[in-house]
């Protein structure tokens, strides 16, 4: 595609996800013509995204970048997620057993 028809795609797409507020809403049923005509939404959630990845970024290069940066981002989010959620589960089992001392370990 050409700068200017990928300029198109990405707005048509960006102003549509605005609307609906988000990215699961922008499907095949709710699309405008011009975002059918632009971009194939047959593919789920991810497969719109690279789409919107290879929109924003010509080069293979920065699509790489741009990729493993999400990836990254992911697993740092996923591995605080685990973190929290064992020291929950580590506090309320120090609860359960009613070991104050142990509680006020984790939670200094």
């Amino acid at each position: 595609k050409t700068k200017m028809e990928r300029d198109q795609s990405l707005s048509v797409i960006m102003t549509e996800l605005e609307v609906e507020g988000k990215m699961t809403d922008h499907t095949k049923a709710g699309a405008s013509m011009v975002a059918v005509d632009k971009v194939n939404l047959s593919t789920g959630l991810y497969g719109r995204l690279l789409q919107l990845n290879k929109l924003m970024f010509q080069s293979s290069s920065e699509q790489l970048v741009s990729l493993t940066a999400l990836a990254g981002l992911v697993i740092l989010r996923t591995a605080l997620s685990n973190s929290i959620a064992l020291l929950n589960g580590e506090a309320m089992r120090l609860l359960v057993l009613k070991d104050l001392k142990g509680f006020l370990r984790l939670s200094a």
